[in-house]
């Protein structure tokens, strides 16, 4: 499976704009759900808020792949070493269409918007 850098951008950009959804939604609940708030709120009895973070079970999820892939090494020594082994024996090869629909499809991912 290929992703495009549009979809990339596309994802990122749907996942940025969820928590202002998220917070407006949570918002009016809370409002619907204790309609005096304001009542007592005009009356003086304003407490002082604190903060709060929310972590969804998706970014959390995230975080965990995210600290996976930082462990993960940038050189996969075994790879390189069985493909230098193949190339060095002359049994390292790569049919040219495969060659063809990798390009094929990275252009079409790349062009879609």
């Amino acid at each position: 499976m290929m992703i495009s850098k549009s979809e990339i951008s596309q994802v990122i950009r749907e996942y940025g704009r969820q928590p202002a959804v998220d917070a407006a939604a949570r918002s009016g609940a809370a409002e619907k759900a204790a309609p005096d708030r304001k009542a007592k709120i005009r009356e003086g009895e304003r407490k002082p808020r604190s903060d709060q973070v929310d972590v969804s079970g998706l970014a959390q999820e995230v975080a965990k792949v995210k600290e996976a892939v930082k462990k993960l090494p940038e050189v996969r020594a075994d790879k390189i070493a069985a493909l230098k082994e193949q190339v060095a024996s002359g049994r390292y090869y790569v049919p040219a269409s495969e060659i063809a629909d990798k390009m094929i499809g990275r252009h079409i991912a790349d062009r879609i918007k």
